[in-house]
């Protein structure tokens, strides 16, 4: 039971890193292109642009982590 804890942990944890990544490179993008993306406009942003690919790698991973924990 300790080992499926540890994988909530884990998951739970880079959850909140990645929603911290997310609200910075928004305001990050809200600040080089004078426009404050939507929720919508936001997930758009990180799934397909180049300015965005760097967050995807984790993204990736949580899924991955996610489908390996069920």
């Amino acid at each position: 039971m300790a080992e499926a804890d540890d994988w909530q942990t884990l998951a739970n944890t880079l959850r909140e890193l990645h929603r911290t990544l997310v609200e910075t490179a928004r305001l990050e993008y809200a600040r080089a292109h004078l426009v404050s993306p939507g929720p919508g406009e936001l997930r758009q942003l990180w799934t397909t642009n180049p300015e965005f690919e760097w967050l995807r790698g984790l993204s990736e991973l949580m899924g991955d982590l996610d489908r390996v924990r069920d």
